[in-house]
């Protein structure tokens, strides 16, 4: 995390100004007596000094705060939280960017006096700095607040919670329970029994793939009919089988199917292993990709060949269930209310790079081309409800509720059980730092 001093000492005489008068305004509101803020023109040093002294002092710190707008304390609460850095585009797309202003434009334009938005506001009073760095999987800008001023502002009561909209308990619900790991089961004992060859006709990769169109070649070769307990959409069946390859329950041999030593070994795991297996190999599955069961959107195509999707399912998933290991269990929460938290707190969860251009996605009834943030609803939007009615229903890790009226999904809640493997996966648990790849874990 960036120094106070050093991100005063790389401004300009100019905003270096600017951010003293402001914060001189404040001093005079609170403390008559308060000396000014040493200019830039003073000795470069004594006047950083002075101003970090000032900033730092915990009177005119929360005057500070108090004269901001409540979006603005609202920024700074979403950054403390993160830990007092965020992408700069994850902020951008709600608030604006912050202007890159020569000192000859800033002298001209003295945007101190009229910010551009609400990050501006903050930027020209010295309370969040801008750098270029790394977060995780993402490098470019990113604003945060200097690191001695993250534990004063934090004493104000700033760092926002998550907030989770109400809804109704419903009287229709969706619980899977463990109906994933049953069927996995039944698979693999008809596998066992049968020993079933694949069809001539597929692809060498087919068994693989696990997102061929229709019913996997696997399942369609099984017939496993009313052998599996949960549902038979293409969609769970495509999940199951990923399930199997991923951690590899079953393998081919000339085209004939056959448990693995693994399979043994994983049947006669602990229940709890058994799921925690099954949910990181769907969370860490960088091929199956759910984007493509939304029904309402399709591949764009050029000179006959699909466009590419840019987006990051493993990315994707990752930061759902953080977001769901804060949720109060038992309580029902709207989807909808939870696709605007995401879009509020995390609207960049399939695409880290905040590049909302560079998409393959066009309506499959009108055929419109979706780019650009003003289509993250549609994409973004309904990927969250699909993976929370599917395959984290699916998994058990979730119940959802359905609108009597049309059956759709409305409403979801975190089961006891999905609670805890997510209170064990977070971040500085035992083991959650090493976890083994998916396709290994806890085989």
């Amino acid at each position: 995390m960036k120094d106070l001093y050093r991100c005063l000492d790389q401004y300009p005489p100019q905003l270096l100004e600017a951010i003293a008068a402001a914060w001189d305004r404040v001093a005079e509101s609170v403390a008559p007596e308060h000396a000014p803020v040493a200019r830039p023109d003073a000795d470069s040093r004594e006047a950083i000094e002075r101003l970090v002294a000032t900033m730092l002092s915990p009177a005119l710190l929360a005057a500070m705060v108090q004269s901001l707008s409540p979006s603005a304390r609202d920024v700074l609460g979403q950054l403390l939280e993160e830990g007092g850095a965020l992408p700069g585009h994850r902020l951008s797309v709600r608030y604006g960017a912050i202007r890159r202003l020569g000192p000859a434009r800033l002298i001209r334009e003295q945007p101190w006096n009229q910010p551009d938005n609400v990050l501006e506001e903050l930027y020209y009073r010295g309370l969040i700095y801008r750098a270029y760095g790394s977060l995780g999987n993402f490098y470019g800008e990113v604003v945060l607040i200097a690191e001695q001023m993250q534990a004063p502002l934090a004493a104000l009561g700033l760092a926002l919670g998550i907030e989770w909209t109400p809804a109704e308990e419903p009287a229709l619900v969706q619980r899977d329970g463990d109906a994933l790991i049953e069927d996995v089961v039944a698979v693999l004992a008809r596998i066992r029994r049968n020993q079933p060859r694949l069809p001539d006709e597929e692809d060498d990769d087919a068994p693989d793939n696990g997102q061929s169109e229709g019913i996997p070649a696997l399942l369609r070769s099984l017939d496993m009919g009313a052998r599996l307990i949960g549902e038979a959409s293409p969609e769970r069946l495509s999940l199951l089988v990923r399930i199997l390859w991923r951690l590899r329950l079953i393998q081919e041999d000339r085209r004939v199917l056959r448990p693995t030593v693994k399979a043994r070994e994983w049947l006669h795991l602990p229940d709890i292993r058994r799921r925690r297996a099954l949910l990181l190999a769907w969370r860490d599955d960088p091929t199956w990709n759910e984007l493509s069961f939304l029904p309402a959107l399709r591949q764009a195509t050029l000179a006959g060949e699909a466009i590419a999707q840019p987006g990051h399912p493993v990315n994707a998933r990752r930061v759902l269930l953080e977001l769901l290991a804060r949720h109060p269990v038992g309580r029902w929460i709207s989807l909808d209310g939870l696709v605007q938290m995401i879009k509020a707190r995390r609207p960049d969860y399939l695409r880290p790079d905040g590049d909302y251009d560079s998409w393959g996605m066009v309506d499959a009834e009108t055929g419109e081309s979706l780019h650009g943030f003003a289509a993250w609803d549609r994409i973004e939007g309904q990927l969250a409800v699909l993976i929370i009615s599917g395959p984290l229903r699916w998994l058990g890790m979730v119940e959802v509720g359905l609108d009597e009226a049309q059956g759709d999904p409305v409403a979801f809640r975190l089961t006891p059980r999905g609670a805890a493997m997510l209170a064990a996966l977070r971040p500085g648990k035992s083991g959650a730092s090493a976890e083994p790849p998916a396709d290994e874990a806890d085989v």
